[in-house]
């Protein structure tokens, strides 16, 4: 194997290590409530999820939940 062939499979695999340590996520769900529709919304980041972000939103109404 060459040099340069070396440092290419070195560069794709940091590559592929760093993609995979980000691993976003997202997670969505939605219910018809007596006052409209409520929403959550689930984003995730990091090694085994290790940085969540959630967020429960109900039109209609002044309920707001933020979770980080």
């Amino acid at each position: 194997m060459s040099r340069s062939t070396k440092r290419l499979l070195l560069a794709g695999l940091l590559l592929l290590g760093f993609l995979a340590l980000l691993n976003p996520g997202y997670s969505s769900a939605s219910v018809e409530g007596p006052n409209g529709v409520v929403r959550s919304e689930r984003f995730t980041f990091g090694p085994s999820s290790l940085f969540v972000y959630t967020r429960v939103v109900a039109d209609d109404s002044t309920v707001q939940i933020e979770h980080r």
